[in-house]
């Protein structure tokens, strides 16, 4: 997770204004908005996982910067 931590930005989100961190996803490249406490999981078999909650599972607003598929 410090490795990640290197590579984040932060800025306001805007459309709910609050504080987010961007973090750069591993194989895409591509920056992804997360809410900027890291957060622990531990799965069934008993692993731990350390990461970030994606800004967009908690705002409201979220669907204002969904891109629309062209049909």
């Amino acid at each position: 997770m410090e490795d990640a931590k290197k590579q984040m930005k932060s800025s306001t989100c805007k459309k709910c204004f609050q504080y987010i961190e961007f973090i750069k996803m591993e194989k895409s490249g591509k920056m992804m908005p997360v809410n900027p406490k890291p957060l622990r999981v531990i799965t069934e078999r008993g692993e731990v996982i350390n990461g970030y909650l994606p800004h967009w599972a908690e705002c409201e607003f979220a669907d204002d910067f969904r891109q629309k598929k062209e049909k």
